[in-house]
């Protein structure tokens, strides 16, 4: 996860139905980073940075905006589908930053 400070934020995010934004960056050799923040913007920074000391071609990152279902009886959380893809360019190394699921 982030910082502190992101917790607090998605948290305060939840208690009042906003949205907040979890992010995930996979290296494609099992190693993982992840976050969730209130902020979108800086959930994309958040990705982008990790995404940066993951040089593996294999390597995805992934963010989708979470809301707390209020009618679940436990802490159950619905998420969108996929905001935002990052992934590596084949030919060059280069990070490509894709849409949404389905755009």
């Amino acid at each position: 996860m982030s910082g502190h400070g992101e917790h607090a934020g998605a948290a305060a995010a939840s208690a009042t139905g906003a949205p907040f934004f979890v992010w995930k960056a996979d290296d494609g050799l099992g190693r993982t980073r992840s976050g969730v923040t209130g902020l979108r913007h800086q959930a994309v920074l958040d990705l982008f940075a990790a995404m940066c000391v993951m040089p593996d071609l294999r390597a995805v990152g992934i963010l989708r905006a979470a809301v707390l279902d209020s009618f679940a009886r436990d802490a159950v959380y619905v998420y969108s589908p996929v905001l935002i893809r990052i992934r590596r360019d084949a030919r060059t190394g280069g990070l490509l930053v894709e849409g949404a699921d389905g755009s």
